[in-house]
């Protein structure tokens, strides 16, 4: 099949969306003459607008994100009004599983060949080559690369793809040598999460530093999402993060991160991390960054962190499930590791 323009899109976060990233290094090496475009929303763009396998990023904004449904309905349909112009040869609906609005904006394309995955007879009218979802237990790397197997693109799907930006690197560079960190022993500690299931108490993170610091002599930086908690588009955790500094003093080094571009620049330069189930855990294994998992709710054989070393601690269905003392004894197996 020749393909020449390739449209994916995925309406995610950015977890998914790094999850995606293998498919789409895939899709370059196998058609390296195609013009392979990416439909994401306004949330999590920045994580493949500088991606080297994509050649163009289109965004939607989702009415929650933005100033209200009247305006993103009307952006949506200039936006597709163009890209049904465009005359994708494919377009793929990349969720590990039935999608409706997925399909229905791979639909509205108009793509040549359309592929996505239905359940059961529903959503079979959005695709040209409809998938039934997968009932094996796969991780959603896996789940989401099965969809090239119509183009025969069937090997093990590779690691996650996020490339380091130099002036956010350098930024954070400024910052831990103004700090005297040495960077062998600096530890990220990532206390956010979207789903408030997967939320680790920051009284939790505090005695868990000083466990760190007192049994393997690290340097913990604290990062976090950034804004106020009650903000409705996107809660950030600044005033957990102040809380932490106050109790803490200069037991901590603290990073505020305004995007996504600095919180991958002072994380490229990491030795390890801790961090809740979440967008981070992600940006943290495309950067082959060693971790520290903290689960909740969240199923880890789907969403473990991919392709890097890591220790995943679950004992419940919460984040509050687990206690200090076992994340302390989950980073001691992790930081041992590391030494060998």
């Amino acid at each position: 099949m020749e393909l020449k323009k390739i449209l994916i899109v995925r309406s995610a976060n950015i977890g998914d969306l790094l999850c995606t990233t293998p498919m789409l290094r895939a899709l370059k090496i196998h058609y390296p003459g195609s013009k392979l475009s990416v439909l994401v929303n306004s949330y999590n763009y920045h994580i493949v607008e500088d991606n080297p396998d994509v050649d163009e990023v289109l965004v939607y904004e989702k009415a929650k994100h933005g100033h209200g449904r009247l305006r993103a309905w009307w952006r949506a349909f200039r936006l597709f009004s163009d890209i049904r112009g465009r005359n994708f040869d494919l377009a793929i609906g990349a969720s590990a599983d039935f999608n409706r609005k997925i399909a229905k904006m791979v639909h509205a394309s108009g793509a040549r060949e359309r592929i996505g995955y239905v359940r059961g007879g529903e959503g079979r009218q959005f695709y040209s080559t409809p998938l039934p979802e997968e009932l094996e237990p796969l991780h959603e790397v896996e789940y989401v690369f099965r969809l090239l197997a119509p183009l025969g693109i069937t090997e093990k799907p590779g690691p996650l793809v996020l490339p380091v930006p130099t002036i956010e690197k350098e930024k954070g560079r400024q910052f831990l040598e103004s700090s005297k960190a040495d960077p062998c022993g600096v530890v990220a500690v990532h206390i956010s999460s979207r789903k408030p299931v997967n939320r680790w108490p920051v009284e939790r993170f505090r005695d868990l530093v000083r466990e760190l610091r007192t049994g393997h002599n690290v340097t913990p930086l604290f990062l976090w999402s950034p804004g106020d908690e009650s903000n409705p588009f996107h809660p950030g955790d600044d005033g957990a993060a102040q809380w932490l500094k106050e109790q803490l003093g200069n037991e901590a080094l603290f990073y505020r991160t305004s995007t996504l571009k600095e919180l991958v620049g002072i994380l490229s330069l990491c030795r390890a991390m801790v961090c809740c189930d979440g967008g981070a855990l992600h940006i943290g294994a495309a950067l082959q960054l060693p971790m520290v998992a903290i689960f909740g709710s969240t199923n880890p054989g789907k969403w473990a962190p991919w392709m890097t070393r890591h220790v995943m601690v679950k004992k419940g269905e919460t984040a509050l499930d687990n206690n200090v003392d076992d994340v302390a004894a989950a980073f001691d197996t992790l930081w041992k590791g590391l030494a060998q």
